[in-house]
């Protein structure tokens, strides 16, 4: 709990100071779908992906793949049977990164305070966490001028869709 509340911290201290540091957003989803896919596998979860290549945003490596890793840890808690599907494409001027779950839902009174700081739903009280991953994963997303939208249906799965802004990587020929 210390270290989830020292890197909400860093992630909602004066942003003057952002990174202007290019992440391969794509090897960062590779990395994630590996880990993922160990994860799953006690719980017998399929782990799908489909990514677009050469993906690079501007932001911290370690801590784009943090934000994530988080989202994509509530996807495996709260998914009892099922599949966890990760995708990522790009929009206009955007990375969009999908995590998708075929699990329990999130409802609708629960919803609206995901993001909040050490929330727990209804649901939380027989999964082990300190309600602040998804509070992290926001302000990462937002400090690197993102966003992060949730859709979910109870007893159908959720839906956490993630955009960065996409960065020209310059080449190093």
């Amino acid at each position: 709990t210390v270290k989830d509340v020292l890197d909400l911290a860093w992630a909602e201290a004066d942003k003057t100071e952002i990174s202007t540091q290019s992440t391969n957003l794509t090897e960062v989803m590779e990395e994630l779908f590996e880990i993922t896919t160990q994860l799953a596998k006690s719980k017998g979860l399929e782990v799908t992906k489909r990514f677009e290549k050469n993906v690079y945003v501007s932001g911290s490596r370690d801590k784009i793949f943090q934000a994530l890793l988080n989202i994509v840890d509530n996807a495996i808690k709260y998914t009892p049977r099922g599949t966890i599907a990760l995708y990522l494409a790009t929009a206009i001027g955007e990375a969009v990164v999908k995590v998708k779950d075929t699990g329990e839902g999130i409802a609708d009174e629960d919803l609206v305070h995901i993001f909040d700081r050490f929330y727990r739903g209804k649901k939380s009280g027989r999964v082990d966490g300190s309600g602040l991953g998804l509070a992290i994963a926001h302000a990462i997303f937002t400090t690197f001028g993102g966003s992060i939208i949730v859709t979910s249906t109870p007893n159908k799965g959720t839906v956490f869709t993630n955009i960065l802004l996409i960065k020209k990587h310059e080449s190093t020929t």
